[in-house]
């Protein structure tokens, strides 16, 4: 009797359970220091002395950058999850049950008065951290591990934080090149 009970239930559950998929998006950004930036002879030497040089960076693992608000926030622009309601799941209408209600007037909590707009901001932001994984693999590439309801979305979620992540590794190379760049013509004008 309880293996039947046991079977049927599991059943159930099975077929009544949300589900929900992982999308992974696998990708490896060049490290190094110097962006790729190859400099020769007796530049590449000054460069060498002014701390420029190949030195690679190991931390390739950008998990406060991808969890931040603001990262967030950006992402919000082209996934939109305040219209997702696996993300926003904020409800203007809900009312405490009895008991939770009772509760409350019994310790005398009030209930606070939030912008609604920061309640569905900290529901989303609490939803994509939990659905959102970094791991970095043994070869150095970054995995990001995206949970949805909808196996489309999951996909769309996880290319669209893998793109965003290259996007600013690129900006920030670009920044250092230039910044590296302005550096040496500045010391090769005052030396010559």
């Amino acid at each position: 009797g309880a293996c039947a009970l046991g079977i049927f239930l599991g059943g159930y559950y099975a077929l009544n359970a949300e589900k929900e998929f992982t999308s992974t998006a696998v990708f490896k950004i060049d490290t190094s220091k110097s962006g790729g930036m190859s400099l020769g002879g007796e530049i590449g030497a000054l460069a060498s002395l002014a701390g420029l040089g190949g030195e690679i960076d190991r931390s390739n693992l950008p998990t406060d950058m991808v969890t931040g608000r603001i990262f967030i926030e950006k992402l919000d622009v082209r996934l939109d999850f305040q219209a997702d309601p696996y993300f926003n799941t904020y409800d203007p209408e809900a009312v405490d049950p009895l008991w939770k209600s009772l509760v409350k007037r019994a310790i005398g909590w009030q209930k606070s008065s939030a912008d609604p707009q920061e309640v569905v901001w900290q529901g989303i932001v609490k939803k994509y951290i939990e659905s959102i994984a970094l791991e970095e693999t043994d070869e150095g590439a970054t995995t990001i591990m995206a949970t949805h309801s909808n196996s489309q979305r999951a996909a769309e979620i996880a290319n669209t934080i893998m793109d965003t992540i290259i996007f600013a590794a690129k900006e920030k190379r670009n920044a250092q090149q230039d910044e590296q760049l302005a550096y040496l013509s500045n010391t090769l004008a005052k030396a010559l």
